[in-house]
């Protein structure tokens, strides 16, 4: 996620994570990893621009601490050059309607492989982990 952060067909725009699960684990991995994807330069000014919008309107999100990658929470939509969205789900299938709906923009995704129903999107679906391999 972090090597790619939107410039890229393989980049990362929302972890659709378990209802009550918490990103606390996932954003300490986001900083230890910046030191080995060090971000764009291009990085810290888009991620000010997006954080100030989230805070103007009290949205909640959790930025690095040199603007190096940015997360929110917020209904799914797709983000833009390093800001990810945490969206939880209820039920494992919560993420087929967007990935119906935003199908022609989806390059692949990636779950569990029962996961997702093969049918309901037009996007292969890879195993994590198996996405980066597909050419």
């Amino acid at each position: 996620m972090l090597s790619h952060e939107g410039l890229s067909c393989r980049d990362v725009s929302i972890i659709w994570a378990p209802k009550g699960l918490s990103p606390g684990p996932y954003l300490e991995g986001f900083a230890l990893f910046r030191r080995v994807f060090p971000p764009y330069t291009s990085t810290p000014g888009a991620l000010e621009m997006q954080r100030s919008k989230l805070a103007a309107f009290d949205l909640p999100h959790a930025i690095g601490r040199r603007l190096e990658f940015l997360m929110s929470k917020a209904e799914p939509e797709r983000q833009s050059l390093g800001h990810v969205q945490w969206v939880e789900y209820a039920e494992i299938n919560g993420g087929v309607p967007l990935a119906e709906r935003a199908c022609r923009e989806i390059h692949s995704v990636a779950a569990r492989p029962d996961g997702l129903d093969r049918d309901a999107t037009a996007s292969p679906i890879f195993n994590f982990g198996g996405a980066s391999t597909t050419t």
